[in-house]
C-alpha cells in the first residue's frame, strides 16, 4: 500500500533543482530520500532493489487507483443486495 501521510510527502521536481530541495530539507531538518527519478508520461514505474527488479505499467496504476473506491463500493453494494 502506498500513501502520503504522517508527515510524509512525494515530491517531483526538475532533475536540475534536486540540490535546491536537498538544501531546503537540510534548513528546515526534513529528512529527504531521493526514491528515483519520473521519466516520460505514460512510462513504466522501476523499482529495483540489489537483486531485483520490478516494472509496471503506469496507466494500469493510475486506473487502478482511480477506481479503487468506485470499485469497492460496487463489491460493499453488490455483497448487501445479495441477501435480500
Amino acid at each position: 500500500c502506498f500513501g502520503e501521510d504522517h508527515g510524509r510527502a512525494i515530491v517531483s521536481l526538475p532533475f536540475g533543482r534536486r540540490d535546491d530541495l536537498a538544501r531546503l530539507a537540510r534548513r528546515f531538518g526534513v529528512p529527504l530520500y531521493g526514491a528515483g527519478r519520473v521519466g516520460a508520461a505514460g512510462g513504466a514505474l522501476v523499482v529495483r532493489t540489489a537483486g531485483s527488479t520490478w516494472r509496471w505499467d503506469t496507466g494500469r496504476l493510475r486506473r487502478l487507483s482511480f477506481d479503487a473506491i468506485p470499485r469497492r463500493m460496487r463489491e460493499v453494494a453488490a455483497t448487501s443486495t445479495e441477501g435480500s
